[in-house]
């Protein structure tokens, strides 16, 4: 049996759902070594000592930690980045190291966006100032004039990195009315939407209303807006930063706010933190300050508990077998005596900690493989906007295109009329009624989805309408193609109805990057294993060689079976969530690593 051991602060539910025996035990003190701990602690050093799967945020994995624990073979670090391992002795003793990605990104989106705001309609100084008993009836409309501010509606927000938090900070923002502006060297044009302009940072920095910070801090970004940078910015721009704060140089920075060079600025990180009392910023009146609590949010701790289990998940993968109830794990605690203690100290924690702002490439599942096959509805694509825009695109359409003198379109019309029981003779007018009927049970129909396919390539071409894919998909296929992995197609969804979708992205033509699409005519029911070893052997490539990447489990069991890698992808609010898998499950294409 898996044995897990639990530092980190974790969601009680998934930790009942992780594979085996689960001891949980709060963190001790911010930065000590498990093998401290376990020197002084029996209880905690009986349970380290059996260990398989360490899972900590803070507590140190180093020598003496790995020493206590020579069973050891996965960590898992609750963060972006593993600051709290030692990289190079796991390494040296097989221990794999996984991170948790984007953990806090959704939460430090929402924050940005209300430093954002709260800098612009000066909304901390209003506070204070009603607060100090300044409003009096003397001057009623004093407040009025005296915390004026500006609208986001129209104005440009200058986002400076697209990754887990800047793209979702582009997605709020749009929600104001924004024009968006976005630097990064690793995005392509287009990658967040048409209408999301990508700029040199320089001219985004000429052009924005407001700025904000969303790159990892490397040695290459410390000090990435200098004098010379800042000077850029406009008088009446402002600068809001919940990154990292060595992405500013600190000098340069007082001395554009000391001397009013731009409208303000908003700040949730500082060169030294804490501020000490004396610190220029905390007397400088056109500047917020918010002391590190960006990603301050229960909604963390579930987060990087879910990617956590996908993580042990992928090295320790649950049997293919039924899986277990929600509560055959078991989960105990080590008790100490004094956990008490150490759970209290551990619920004051600042959870913001570990850098929100890892770009995409720190995973949860990798696979080596020479091709990724996709599949498109629930993993690509959202399911509700195939099932909602699409098909009511197609369902007045069906009448006209069954009537066509086409030889594809009589041999589906014949096929329609088997599949559903009508006579032979049926008029086109109650074969569509009928294939209506199959679209509203979303039944997999291959002469339904042969005509569907010819009705939304005509609109694409036409158009009249557009595809749509979640935006982690975009970037990592064109991460993929450029890294040499071959990518394909496999879906329900006609050859067809395939081509358009991937060549009318919103993020541009992605067709470039598809080797070859595949569909239940093609290559046969995605359910059978059969059809997989079809694919393979068209691709020419081993199974062991191939990955696929679904969000349904009866195709990752017909994919497994055929001797396929597969990742099932277990995005929130589509079919199948939450559903039992039989291979590693990830959230979005971000979490996932292929290498040849």
């Amino acid at each position: 049996m898996t044995r897990i051991v639990i530092t980190a602060p974790f969601d009680p539910r998934i930790a009942a759902e992780l594979p085996g025996e689960v001891v949980t035990a709060s963190e001790a003190e911010t930065g000590q070594s498990l093998g401290a701990r376990a020197a002084a602690d029996p209880v905690f050093a009986a349970a380290l000592a059996e260990a398989d799967v360490v899972i900590a945020e803070l507590d140190r994995i180093d020598d003496d930690a790995l020493a206590a624990a020579p069973r050891l073979s996965l960590v898992v670090a609750c963060r972006a980045n593993p600051a709290n391992v030692d990289l190079a002795a796991c390494a040296a003793r097989g221990v794999e190291v996984r991170t948790t990605p984007g953990r806090n990104a959704d939460v430090t989106a929402d924050f940005t966006l209300a430093l954002l705001l709260a800098t612009v309609r000066h909304v901390p100084a209003a506070s204070a100032w009603l607060r100090a008993g300044n409003w009096s009836g003397d001057d009623v409309f004093e407040p009025y004039a005296r915390f004026r501010g500006i609208g986001l509606s129209g104005r440009q927000l200058g986002v400076v990195g697209g990754g887990a938090v800047g793209r979702r900070v582009v997605r709020r923002a749009q929600g104001f009315g924004m024009r968006i502006a976005v630097y990064d060297p690793f995005l392509t044009p287009g990658a967040l939407g048409d209408d999301v302009q990508h700029l040199e940072l320089d001219d985004l920095l000429a052009t924005s209303d407001i700025v904000t910070l969303h790159v990892p801090l490397t040695p290459e970004t410390t000090g990435l807006i200098a004098a010379r940078e800042l000077a850029l910015l406009r008088p009446d721009a402002y600068l809001v930063n919940a990154g990292r704060a060595a992405l500013v140089d600190r000098d340069a920075l007082l001395a554009v706010l000391r001397e009013g060079r731009i409208a303000g600025a908003g700040f949730d990180v500082f060169h030294d933190e804490p501020l000490s009392p004396d610190d220029e910023l905390l007397r400088l009146p056109n500047v917020t300050l918010t002391p590190h609590i960006a990603g301050a949010s229960d909604d963390v701790v579930v987060e990087h508990s879910r990617l956590a289990a996908a993580a042990v998940a992928s090295v320790f993968p649950p049997p293919s077998s039924p899986s277990p109830s929600p509560h055959s794990a078991e989960v105990r605690e080590a008790t100490a005596p004094d956990a008490e203690s150490r759970a209290q100290a551990a619920t004051h924690r600042d959870a913001s900690t570990p850098d929100p702002h890892e770009r995409e490439h720190h995973v949860t599942a990798t696979a080596t493989a020479d091709v990724v096959v996709l599949d498109i509805e629930g993993t690509t694509s959202a399911a509700g906007f195939i099932l909602g825009d699409l098909y009511d695109y197609a369902r007045p359409r069906l009448d006209e295109v069954l009537g066509r003198d086409d030889d594809t379109v009589r041999a589906a019309r014949a096929d329609a009329i088997a599949e559903t029981g009508l006579d032979a003779d049926a008029s086109d007018a109650e074969i569509a009624e009928a294939l209506r009927g199959l679209m509203a049970k979303d039944v997999k129909s291959t002469p339904l989805k042969t005509l569907q396919g010819i009705i939304w390539a005509e609109g694409f071409a036409a158009g009249e309408i557009h595809s749509q894919f979640f935006d982690d998909v975009p970037p990592r296929l064109h991460a993929w193609h450029e890294d040499g992995i071959r990518l394909a197609v496999y879906s329900s969804g006609s050859v067809a109805s395939q081509v358009p979708w991937f060549r009318h992205a919103p993020q541009g033509d992605l067709t470039p990057l598809v080797e070859d699409f595949f569909d239940t005519v093609k290559a046969g029911p995605k359910k059978e294993s059969a059809s997989f070893d079809k694919i393979a052997a068209a691709l020419g490539v081993a199974p062991d060689r191939a990955l696929f990447l679904t969000d349904h489990p009866d195709e990752v069991s017909a994919a497994l079976a055929a001797g396929w890698q597969v990742v099932a992808l277990d995005r929130a609010g589509e079919p199948w969530a939450g559903a039992d898998f039989a291979a590693p499950a990830v959230a979005s294409f971000d979490e996932v690593e292929v290498t040849r």
